[in-house]
């Protein structure tokens, strides 16, 4: 038989465990509501600056095109309210360093 000390503390902590896990639950409820509603806002911003960027990119030869396909495959399984962010500098990472390919 167990000590009455020890079931009494073993209850108060199995309730402080439940209660920080209804917390928990709680907060990362309200953390995906604010990122859905902050969605709309940031992905037509991020739409055009990727499109604006794959333009420019598609002039240039087949293993470049071939990267890019790659990176916006890796990009799309992302699930993360930074990834406008990362959208927009990858865009500007281009803007600044794209230069057109020769053509043979």
């Amino acid at each position: 038989m167990k000590h009455p000390a020890f079931l009494k503390t073993r209850d108060e902590v199995t309730g402080q465990l439940a209660l920080l896990r209804a917390q928990i639950d709680a907060a990362r409820a309200a953390a995906r509501r604010e990122a859905e509603a902050a969605a709309p806002e940031a992905a037509p911003e991020a739409e055009a600056a990727l499109e604006s960027c794959v333009d420019r990119l598609w002039s240039r030869p087949r293993e470049c095109r071939t990267q890019v396909v790659q990176l916006l495959a890796h990009l799309s399984q992302l699930d993360d309210p930074s990834l406008a962010m990362l959208c927009s500098s990858f865009s500007r990472y281009i803007s600044d360093h794209a230069v057109e390919a020769s053509r043979p």
